[in-house]
């Protein structure tokens, strides 16, 4: 969470945990369990968690709430499964990507579509929020190869901003907001780096062999 008070955690056996960051106390498990929970994520006051299953076909999105540890909202509107979820840095929305080409923007408290953000030609995978809110990063095949793309909150100006060699996945904006971390594959290998938001200054900090 933002204040670092708590880390989340999902496992094969599709239970959530909820831990003190300052300890490591586990401090509850969610109430109920779904199948493939892939994306979980805590809202900016560290009320909330949300939470998506990517491979189910329940297609939904879902809040629970931290203290009483139960579940407060099911958001609907995908066709195919959800891959990730977000919350925005205010707390107002959450951001959904799907393997129906589709990104959505909710209103974390009413549960209300805000908007779809269409024109994907493949899935769309890590949504996140910039610090500032004003952008979305998420990675796609939408160019035939797993790419990382940036776009404006209100869906305008999709840019692609990876075109090195591999595989790229997973990325996450620093605290500033001024670099992407990322994750990609290449020949047979696993990396790690970080990139300024435009793409450029692309740096790999570690290197594993992927099998």
């Amino acid at each position: 969470s933002l204040d670092g008070r708590y880390i989340v955690s999902n496992d094969d056996n599709n239970i959530v945990r909820i831990w003190a960051a300052n300890d490591g106390k586990l401090l509850g498990v969610l109430e109920k369990r779904y199948a493939d929970m892939i994306s979980i994520a805590i809202s900016s006051d560290g009320k909330y968690i949300v939470g998506v299953s990517g491979w189910t076909k329940n297609y939904t999105v879902r809040i629970w709430d931290i203290r009483e540890k139960k579940e407060v909202a099911i958001f609907k509107g995908h066709n195919k499964g959800v891959e990730s979820v977000s919350y925005s840095p205010d707390g107002r929305y959450v951001v959904s990507g799907s393997w129906d080409k589709t990104i959505k923007l909710w209103n974390a408290e009413t549960g209300e579509l805000v908007r779809t953000f269409e024109g994907h030609t493949s899935w769309v995978k890590s949504v996140n929020f910039s610090p500032d809110g004003k952008y979305i990063c998420f990675n796609s095949d939408r160019s035939g190869l797993q790419q990382i793309y940036v776009m404006r909150s209100d869906g305008s100006n999709v840019k692609r901003i990876t075109f090195g060699k591999g595989l790229y996945g997973t990325p996450v904006w620093s605290p500033r907001g001024d670099l992407i971390a990322f994750t990609k594959l290449h020949k047979g290998k696993f990396y790690i780096g970080v990139m300024r938001m435009d793409g450029s200054g692309e740096r790999l900090l570690t290197e594993n062999f992927y099998q």
